[in-house]
């Protein structure tokens, strides 16, 4: 077994936000001692919510005005703490196999997993 190529397998994820659909990927096999640390900091420390994003999500759709808009924790850093929640409450789900993990939020969107 190659751990590189465990650890860069993605999943394919989308939720519904404000009216429009987002996918993302998302790294399938990221939940290790050292990521679940990050979660344990990032609880602490907001920013770290950024950085443990942009540890989990490989890509996705998301753009700003039409330029590229990668999923890194600068940006991670300047968009809605909810929508993180939401796409990480995604990958959760598929991660622990638990569909109590995913919340609605009060804006009414939906999370699914493709």
């Amino acid at each position: 077994m190659n751990i590189s190529t465990l650890l860069t397998q993605t999943e394919p994820f989308s939720i519904e936000w404000n009216g429009e659909t987002v996918t993302f990927q998302a790294y399938k096999n990221a939940l290790t001692p050292q990521l679940s640390q990050q979660w344990v900091d990032a609880a602490r420390k907001p920013l770290g919510l950024a950085y443990f994003a942009a540890s989990v999500v490989e890509s996705w759709d998301v753009d700003m005005n039409g330029e590229p808009f990668p999923p890194t924790p600068d940006n991670f850093a300047i968009i809605p703490t909810k929508f993180i929640e939401k796409m990480l409450d995604m990958v959760a789900e598929s991660w622990t196999g638990d569909s109590g993990e995913v919340n609605a939020s009060d804006n009414g969107s939906e999370a699914t997993a493709k």
